[in-house]
């Protein structure tokens, strides 16, 4: 497992802590209205142009559709998955997303293979209830791959960079104005050494703070 893998990781669980303080002093605060869908323009964001900001932690699991290779090796397809991101929105219902994800690492053709990077998305959501909503994100990854594989299984070794489509489906509930958790599908198309491309499709749960 690499350096900068070890340390990904560990960027990880530290938000998941900050956020986890952050969700404890927030229930000692009166609970408001739906957070997520009581959409207030005078709310503010990160990301320019838009309000109604918000910081949110996914980590679930990963699925690599890459090719196992010719020979009879090891191939395991999933990992710990983990995806950091903030967003705004313009109105309503349509808003915008950056965050890092880091897919994890496999064990696959007597090496290992790993993707992560950066997503742009924008993002649409609807309501079905004060408390309740889903949404859809639809965007690109700008990701980077890593594989090391065994003499003679047919994959070719090294690592590549570049963009690639991405788009996620999920439900949100609200817990309060602040708070909502997160179900979330994702997709993401890589490109991988040899020219290949290939899908990590990602299923996780989420904590989101809306500010």
């Amino acid at each position: 497992m690499s350096e900068q893998f070890i340390k990904t990781k560990y960027s990880f669980i530290a938000l998941g802590i900050a956020l986890s303080g952050l969700a404890a002093q927030a229930q000692t605060m009166p609970a408001q209205a739906s957070g997520d869908n009581a959409y207030d323009a005078n709310r503010t964001s990160w990301i320019p142009y838009t309000n109604n900001g918000y910081v949110g932690l996914n980590v679930g699991r990963s699925r690599y559709s890459t090719p196992c290779g010719a020979l009879a090796l090891t191939c395991d397809r999933s990992d710990t998955s983990g995806h950091i991101y903030l967003g705004g929105y313009f109105n309503p219902h349509v808003g915008a997303e950056i965050g890092y994800t880091d897919l994890g690492s496999v064990k696959r053709a007597g090496g290992r293979t790993a993707a992560y990077g950066i997503n742009l998305s924008l993002v649409g959501r609807a309501p079905l209830s004060q408390n309740f909503s889903v949404y859809g994100k639809l965007g690109g990854i700008y990701g980077r791959t890593r594989v090391s594989s065994a003499a003679g299984t047919g994959l070719v070794n090294g690592s590549k960079t570049g963009w690639g489509p991405s788009y996620a489906l999920g439900l949100s509930w609200d817990i309060d104005r602040n708070w909502s958790a997160l179900l979330e599908l994702e997709n993401d198309r890589f490109q991988f050494a040899g020219g290949a491309h290939d899908n990590v499709r990602t299923t996780s749960l989420g904590l989101k703070y809306s500010f």
